[in-house]
């Protein structure tokens, strides 16, 4: 099992494991095709063409 499946599923437990790191999910993100959008200050957007998503 890779690394980016493994944190998915630390991710999606109920509860939610509270070691997962915000540069773990910034990978998972990208690796789904989401576009990092640095806003004012500490905002971040992430957004998705092919799915017209955003997070």
């Amino acid at each position: 099992m890779s690394k980016k499946n493994k944190l998915l599923q630390r991710i999606m437990t109920s509860p939610p494991k509270k070691d997962i790191k915000y540069s773990e999910v910034e990978i998972l993100l990208r690796s789904k095709g989401y576009q990092k959008i640095e806003g004012s200050g500490s905002r971040v957007t992430f957004y998705n063409a092919e799915t017209d998503d955003i997070i």
